[in-house]
């Protein structure tokens, strides 16, 4: 799912109004609870803080006070928007739509709505709408937010040279008209993750060091640099930069690729607590029916030992419930694969591979599907497509 770039939603929702402290809003809320300035101000301050942590808390939050934003005021396209923004952090993609669909009748030549309505329909996995929007907000201007959209849709395709082109006309474009630092570096660190996926790892930390030096808290480059240093067998490198990561972002993510950089050294008892940490944090999600969390919390299971039919459980759910991306059928495909029911996984996994993008990971566990379900030719080409777009023979 793209990163959302906040610079831009502050504009669309509130202009370029100063924000006062959280809890001088908090008490004037308080004093006022119809002080419809203190209210926006305050949801769109929770927003910025759960969209840079992941953390579902001030999402929900954020949620809630638009919500009330929007009962004070029923015409408010912002309120809409602000709303949708808080959904679609939570990964609550239908209600998001619904919410962005609101604005849109409010806004409909808001070039902000399209581009929130197309980044989900983008998460989601409906590529095709996605695409439309991003083409509405294409024909206001080519700026960094519509060339970079367009880019996720070359990507999503596996059109890597168009992706990677419409992500650097983006940058020129940011440049041009001066757009804000993150939202160049969240640019840039789309990059590094197309060079990721590829495993081409000195494109994609050089992409990811740019972005940082642009956006020294940009957690999407920090994550990205330190995936390209555990690829690399560099995990005391890449310890390092996921321990400022978690001190700013409490997310299981990236405890869990923490995890992984401390056992890839030996330091196993530390490594297995924040395996819990995050393992106990994703099923609190669960139980409390946030299930933002499925995916993450079925690869978990899937890559550090669990029980490979809970995860493909979890993995169907959030294929069905949640959305309906590359990811989603690749995990799920996965799942059931592991879990024995590789007749299960063979339309899944062929759903993955149909759009034509995904990581170099889905090419080589759809060619070990296909090899154990018996169709040696499928898997062979699989693993032949895997190794070319990595660049290893």
């Amino acid at each position: 799912m793209p990163h959302t770039r906040l610079s831009a939603v502050a504009v669309f929702l509130l202009g370029a109004a100063a924000f006062a402290p959280a809890q001088s809003l908090e008490q004037r809320l308080a004093a006022d609870p119809t002080d419809t300035v203190a209210l926006s101000k305050l949801a769109l301050e929770q927003l910025q803080l759960g969209r840079r942590s992941g953390d579902h808390e001030p999402l929900a939050r954020a949620e809630e006070l638009f919500g009330r934003w929007l009962e004070q005021s029923p015409d408010s396209a912002d309120a809409c928007a602000g709303l949708a923004y808080a959904r679609l952090g939570r990964h609550d993609f239908e209600g998001a739509l619904d919410a962005a669909r609101r604005a849109a009748l409010r806004k409909p030549d808001n070039g902000l709505v399209w581009s929130l309505i197309g980044d989900i329909h983008y998460a989601l996995g409906n590529y095709v709408e996605a695409e439309m929007a991003f083409r509405r907000l294409e024909e206001r201007g080519l700026t960094l937010q519509s060339l970079a959209r367009l880019g996720l849709i070359a990507e999503a395709y596996g059109r890597f040279d168009e992706a990677l082109g419409l992500f650097r006309d983006g940058l020129e474009a940011g440049r041009l008209l001066e757009s804000p630092a993150a939202d160049l570096a969240w640019c840039h660190s789309m990059i590094g993750e197309l060079y990721l996926q590829r495993e081409h790892l000195d494109q994609a930390c050089a992409a990811f060091d740019r972005a940082l030096q642009l956006d020294a808290n940009s957690n999407f480059a920090a994550h990205g640099r330190a995936e390209v240093l555990a690829k690399r067998g560099q995990p005391a490198e890449a310890e390092r930069v996921l321990r400022e990561l978690v001190e700013r972002a409490p997310n299981p993510r990236y405890w869990i690729r923490l995890g992984d950089a401390l056992a890839a050294q030996g330091k196993v008892e530390e490594a297995a607590r924040w395996y819990a940490q995050a393992e106990a944090d994703m099923l609190d999600d669960l139980e409390k029916n946030e299930l933002g969390h499925l995916r993450d919390l079925a690869e978990y299971w899937l890559e550090h030992g669990g029980d490979a039919r809970a995860a493909a459980e979890l993995a169907l759910a959030d294929l069905h419930e949640v959305r309906h991306d590359i990811g989603a059928y690749e995990t799920a495909a996965w799942a059931l694969h592991l879990a024995g029911r590789t007749e299960e996984a063979l339309p899944l996994i062929a759903e993955a591979l149909r759009p034509g993008g995904g990581e170099t990971r889905l090419w080589e566990r759809a060619s070990e599907i296909y090899a154990a379900a018996g169709n040696q030719f499928q898997s062979r080409r699989l693993l032949a497509l895997a190794q070319q777009r990595s660049g290893r023979r």
